[in-house]
C-alpha cells in the first residue's frame, strides 16, 4: 500500500475523524474549519491509503460483560514459537471473549471482555494447563489482572486523537468529547436486532441495504 506525505489538511481531517468518529463531513467542517467538500475528498484519500480505519465498537457492559480482563504471559524462550503459535491457536484464541491478542517468542498478551469471573478464570486456567503441560512456560503462571466495569474508571475508550494532536502537532484547547464508554441498563435485544447488531460490527463500512440482504432484514427495519 502506497503511503503519502501528509499535508496539513490532512493531519488536521485525519485528526478531526479521530476525534469526532460520529461526525458527517458537514459537522466535522465546523469543528476543524475546513470545507465540506475538502473534508470528503481528503477522508476517501486518507481511508484508501490505509491511514484509518472505520470500527464499530461494541458497548459490551450494556450487554452483560462485566469485566474486562488483561493476561500477560512470560514464554520459555527455549520453546519453538512455532509450536506455541499452534497450541494457542487451536486451544486458546478461539475464546470468544479474547479480542486484542499479540504475542512475540518471549511474551504473550490479550485483553478479553467477560460476562463474570467465573468464566474469564476458565479461560486461563485452561492456558496455564495447557502451557504448563508443554512446558512453555517460564518460571511463572500468566499474570491476570481485572477490572470490574462495576468500581472501574475508564477514562479513554480507544481515542487516539490525543497521540495524532501531540504527533501532528494541533494544539486543540477544546473540552474533550464527553465519555465514550457510559453505562446505561441492560438491553434485551431481539433477535433481529442481534443479527443487525453483529452484521454493523462486523461490517462497519457495508450499506444497510448489504447488512439487510445478508440477514434477511429490510433497509428501513
Amino acid at each position: 500500500m502506497r503511503r503519502i506525505k501528509l499535508t496539513e489538511r490532512e493531519k488536521l481531517t485525519l485528526y478531526g475523524i479521530t476525534r469526532f468518529p460520529s461526525y458527517t463531513n458537514r459537522e466535522l467542517s465546523e469543528q476543524i474549519n475546513l470545507s465540506t467538500s475538502t473534508i470528503a475528498s481528503i477522508r476517501r484519500r486518507l481511508y484508501k491509503n490505509g491511514y484509518f480505519k472505520p470500527l464499530n465498537v461494541p458497548m459490551v457492559q450494556n450487554l452483560g460483560c462485566e469485566l474486562l480482563a488483561i493476561i500477560y504471559t512470560n514464554f520459555n524462550p527455549i520453546s519453538p514459537l512455532e509450536e506455541r503459535i499452534k497450541v494457542t491457536g487451536k486451544t486458546i484464541e478461539v475464546f470468544e471473549e479474547i479480542f486484542l491478542s499479540i504475542g512475540e517468542r518471549d511474551r504473550g498478551f490479550s485483553l478479553s471482555f467477560s460476562r463474570d469471573y467465573t468464566t474469564i478464570g476458565k479461560i486461563n486456567d485452561i492456558r496455564t494447563e495447557i502451557f504448563g503441560k508443554r512446558e512453555l512456560l517460564e518460571d511463572e503462571y500468566p499474570n491476570m489482572v481485572l477490572f470490574p466495569f462495576d468500581i472501574s474508571k475508564i477514562y479513554r475508550f480507544f481515542d487516539f486523537s490525543s497521540l495524532l494532536g501531540a504527533y501532528f502537532g494541533i494544539n486543540d484547547e477544546r473540552k474533550s468529547v464527553k465519555e465514550e464508554f457510559e453505562r446505561s441498563k441492560l438491553f434485551n435485544l431481539s433477535d433481529s436486532e442481534k443479527k443487525v447488531y453483529a452484521m454493523l460490527i462486523k461490517h462497519p463500512n457495508s450499506s444497510d441495504a448489504w447488512m439487510g440482504s445478508k440477514i434477511g432484514v429490510s433497509r428501513h427495519t
